[in-house]
């Protein structure tokens, strides 16, 4: 999960793109909930504590930017324009490599292989990554 200062440079990047931003939380076939939030460090803590046994997405109307949460809390994602990624990866900072080790060590690798949720996560990570 995000730490209060992770909290307070994520805050600050989203407000690159307005005062508000839209939290959509939802389980593996679940319904989506949405809600429009106020852009605020406390708020985002709020995001990540309601929905703590949830996967979470945080965007805008835009889709300018794109924080991603696992429903274990185990890892985030940071997708978005060159300067948001950048000052998101100046203050969480990871090789591409151990975010793959990650998401798949906590996400695609905690299914077991061939059912839909691994699929569906495998094939997220191949999406971006173009393989």
């Amino acid at each position: 999960m995000l730490t209060l200062i992770e909290s307070e440079w994520l805050a600050q990047n989203i407000f690159l793109f307005g005062h508000e931003y839209l939290e959509y939380s939802f389980e593996h076939n679940g319904e989506v909930e949405m809600k429009i939030v106020m852009n605020s460090p406390d708020n985002l803590m709020r995001s990540e504590c309601d929905n703590s046994y949830k996967y979470m997405m945080i965007t805008n109307e835009n889709l300018d930017f794109i924080y991603f949460k696992n429903q274990n809390n185990l890892y985030h994602l940071f997708c978005g324009t060159p300067d948001f990624v950048l000052n998101c990866i100046n203050c969480i900072n990871c090789s591409l490599n151990m975010a793959r080790k990650i998401f798949f060590s906590y996400g695609v690798n905690d299914y077991i292989e061939g059912t839909d949720e691994f699929h569906y996560l495998r094939n997220i990570w191949f999406t971006y990554q173009g393989e």
